[in-house]
């Protein structure tokens, strides 16, 4: 099994800096350490890129879920170098609408603190070790759900397979590797329970 990592457009990383150099504004303590580290002229190390695809409740229960999902945007882990192995991690999300800004609407990527970051890296890393008889190319991408809190690692080939990542619909196991037809007919039968709860 071979991992392919897709490369974002250039402008992706610079947009990054400028939401966290924006982020000095705020009273917020999470970015606190993140900019203290651009205030002495350091940057943090923006890395782990990955494209987001999103698909919605109504493309689960219809069985078109790949086939509908969207391409939303770029995800960064951004590291800090003076943080704690088992602190949560920041990520930055492009959407695609940043790489499309102008002057009168900046450049933003959406900031979040949360244990994704290391949850993906440890998916990442779970399948970096797999050994598939086959040679197959997978590229990495994260499929999520929004309706049903579902959010995985999606490999992309000619066999799709996915890591789901925590918190999510318990009928998916974390960083199992799943494939494709019992991943999305164990969210079809999420989507079917829920479907008649949701407005």
């Amino acid at each position: 099994m071979r991992l392919k990592h897709v490369a974002p457009p250039d402008s992706c990383k610079e947009i990054v800096k400028q939401s966290l150099s924006r982020s000095r504004r705020t009273e917020s303590p999470v970015f606190t350490s993140y900019t203290a580290m651009l205030d002495e002229g350091v940057d943090p190390e923006i890395s782990a890129h990955h494209p987001v695809y999103s698909a919605g409740l109504n493309s689960v229960l219809e069985a078109t879920l790949l086939k509908d999902a969207i391409f939303t945007g770029w995800n960064y882990i951004v590291f800090n170098r003076n943080q704690e192995k088992s602190e949560p991690l920041l990520t930055a999300q492009v959407p695609v609408g940043a790489l499309e800004a102008t002057k009168t609407q900046p450049h933003q990527a959406h900031l979040s603190y949360s244990t994704f970051g290391r949850d993906f890296i440890k998916a990442i890393h779970k399948a970096e070790k797999l050994r598939a008889k086959s040679e197959e190319e997978f590229e990495v991408r994260v499929l999520e759900v929004p309706e049903l809190y579902s959010i995985s690692l999606w490999l992309h080939g000619k066999h799709n397979l996915f890591l789901p990542l925590p918190p999510g619909p318990k009928e998916l196991k974390p960083f199992v590797l799943t494939a494709e037809k019992r991943f999305l007919d164990i969210l079809r039968d999420v989507a079917e329970q829920q479907s008649p709860m949701l407005p």
